[in-house]
């Protein structure tokens, strides 16, 4: 699965959202590990390439010819 590094980023502070309720309502030790496993699923998401933004060489190299 791939992602954009801003959905990465957003489900990782929802995570940390979700992580500090359920401190806050002393809760946590009933949903640890399912906190630990989202943030594992999290981890093994890939952050999809963004386009390279190059010069256009080839347009360059037209212009120069």
């Amino acid at each position: 699965m791939t992602r954009t590094r801003k959905e990465i980023q957003d489900a990782n502070a929802l995570l940390s959202a979700m992580a500090v309720f359920l401190a806050s309502n002393n809760l946590k030790h009933h949903f640890g590990d399912g906190l630990k496993t989202i943030a594992a699923a999290i981890d093994q998401i890939r952050i999809e390439k963004e386009p390279e933004q190059g010069i256009g060489l080839d347009n360059l190299n037209r212009r120069f010819q």
